[in-house]
C-alpha cells in the first residue's frame, strides 16, 4: 500500500488517462509526442503539454470522513494561443468537477469539487499555463 496522498494522485492520473485527457506513465518517462503527459509533483520542461497533479492536505475533521485533500492541477501547453491551455484544464474540470463516491486505488473519495483557479501567464518560451484547485473530501484510511 503507497501513501494516502501519492496513492489518490496516481489514481488520478490514471483516470484523466482513462478519460483520454493525456497520457500517464507513472515512471516519468514519455517518448516524443503530441499527447499532454501527466505528472506527479514536478512540473517539467518539455516540449509538449503538460499536467501536473500536485496533493496538499487542507483539513482533516474529528471524523475522518470529513478530511479534505487539495489538488493542485497545473496545465501548460506549447505556443502563444492561450486556448490550447484552457481547453486542456476544462478537459480536467469534466473528469473531475463533481466527481462522487470514487475508488481511487485504496481509497475513498466521497466527492471532488472544483475550489478555483487562475491563469499562470506566459513562462520565457511563452507557453501559457493555468492551474486549478480541487478540493477531494474522504476518509483518510483504506477502503
Amino acid at each position: 500500500m503507497m501513501a494516502y496522498e501519492t496513492d489518490v494522485v496516481e489514481a488520478l492520473a490514471a483516470l484523466l488517462a482513462d478519460r483520454g485527457v493525456a497520457v500517464w506513465r507513472p515512471n516519468g518517462v514519455y517518448p516524443n509526442g503530441p499527447e499532454p503527459a501527466i505528472f506527479v509533483g514536478v512540473h517539467p520542461d518539455l516540449r509538449r503539454p503538460v499536467i501536473t497533479l500536485t496533493p496538499y492536505p487542507v483539513e482533516a475533521q474529528l471524523d475522518p470522513n470529513d478530511s479534505i485533500l487539495g489538488i493542485q492541477v497545473r496545465t501548460r501547453t506549447e505556443g502563444r494561443d492561450p486556448r490550447g491551455t484552457i481547453d486542456l484544464d476544462g478537459k480536467v474540470y469534466d473528469v473531475l468537477h463533481g466527481l462522487t463516491n470514487l475508488q481511487l486505488g485504496d481509497w475513498r473519495a466521497t466527492k471532488i469539487l472544483f475550489q478555483s483557479g487562475t491563469t499562470m501567464g506566459q513562462d520565457g518560451l511563452e507557453r501559457w499555463g493555468r492551474t486549478a484547485n480541487y478540493y477531494l473530501t474522504g476518509p483518510r484510511w483504506p477502503a
